[in-house]
Formats: C-alpha cells, structure tokens, sequence
C-alpha cells in the first residue's frame, strides 16, 4: 500500500512540532523570525557556509 505524507507519521509529528512552535508566537511571524534569528546567532558555530 502506498503511503502519502497525509499518513505519514513522521510529515504529521512536524505538523504537530510546527504548530506547537508557531503557537508559542501567536502566529506571529515577525515574532518567529526574530526567535529563528536568536536561535542561528545562538547557535553559529556550528552553521555550514558554502562561499
């Protein structure tokens, strides 16, 4: 039987994880790219560049 990503449980586990995050902004997404700029900053070390 052929699974879509409508049934996959991984696609529906990021749906979840995706929903959880943007609620925690009020679906803000100003206020979500500033939390996703925060985190890169945070987290710079560890970012691959090509260039």
């Amino acid at each position: 039987m052929l699974q879509t990503m409508k049934d996959d449980p991984i696609v529906e586990e990021v749906r979840r994880h995706r929903q959880a995050y943007a609620r925690e902004f009020n679906f803000d997404a100003k206020a979500i790219l500033a939390d996703l700029k925060v985190r890169a900053d945070r987290h710079r070390a560890v970012q691959v560049t090509y260039g």
